[in-house]
């Protein structure tokens, strides 16, 4: 059949209103990205870097895994990411590394005066991402290349250059870290 001849046809037994597109199957965002800590903090950064206000649910915050026991036990999909805590619980993942790692670059985004200032992304290349924010003598700007993962983050305070690195190994020595101040 001709492609333009398909455009507003009806799948087979459809009734008006009775269709329904097959949902997605869950899974949270650090799954979705293999566990792979590097990949997860980098996906966050872009989102970090680009213009409006960020928002992390409380799954994605702890870098939380898919709760199969979950969606077994109510057969409700999106219970895949929506684990339950009980007191005392969500604490233990500000324990891991990545989820230190993922509270200061929230404070950066947060705290760093260039986010209050002028975005523009910079062309790179296909595989490549460049994002910038200047305020004043305030800049900072985030290059990542997608295909091995390689990125800087580039800041400068006052006139002053600085880098700004994840760094997963040192995260497990840090001392506690205060989420509500990071938020």
């Amino acid at each position: 059949m001709d492609p333009r001849e398909q455009r507003g046809r009806k799948p087979p037994g459809h009734r008006r209103g009775s269709f329904q597109p097959r949902p997605l199957p869950g899974r949270t965002y650090y799954d979705a990205l293999g566990r792979n800590d590097l990949a997860y903090l980098l996906a966050r950064a872009v989102q970090f870097f680009l213009p409006g206000i960020p928002q992390v649910y409380y799954v994605g915050l702890l870098a939380g895994h898919n709760d199969t026991a979950l969606l077994s036990s109510t057969g409700v999909r999106r219970d895949i990411n929506r684990q339950r805590f009980v007191v005392g619980e969500a604490e233990l993942p500000l324990e891991r590394p990545i989820v230190r790692e993922l509270l200061r670059l929230i404070g950066l985004r947060k705290d760093f005066p260039a986010f209050g200032g002028c975005f523009r992304s910079l062309p790179v290349s296909r595989r490549a991402l460049s994002l910038e924010w200047t305020y004043g003598e305030c800049s900072a700007r985030l290059t990542v290349d997608f295909r091995n993962l390689a990125y800087a983050v580039d800041l400068i305070a006052d006139g002053v250059p600085q880098q700004f690195r994840f760094d997963l190994a040192a995260a497990q020595r840090a001392p506690e870290v205060n989420a509500a101040a990071a938020i």
